[in-house]
């Protein structure tokens, strides 16, 4: 399967998918850069683009912390 999405959000999105999909399912993402222009090598040059990326990192977390719940992994 091929995820294509915005480049500062493609983890979340391939971490959504894997925890949907069957296993054996092979994910490529293939990340843009929308209108924001936010890029790997511009995220950190201004304070609107830090948020924009730091939001979609604090919701990896939350999408991971979800997913080991739903799974009944045994957390400490």
């Amino acid at each position: 399967m091929v995820l294509v999405c915005k480049n500062y959000h493609a983890r979340r999105a391939l971490l959504s998918y894997q925890f949907i999909f069957p296993k054996e399912t092979i994910f490529y993402v293939s990340p843009v850069v929308d209108k924001t222009g936010i890029t790997k090598d511009n995220w950190f040059t201004n304070e609107e683009n830090i948020t924009r990326v730091m939001n979609e990192l604090e919701k990896v977390g939350k999408y991971f912390k979800t997913a080991i719940y739903r799974t009944g992994a045994n957390v400490e």
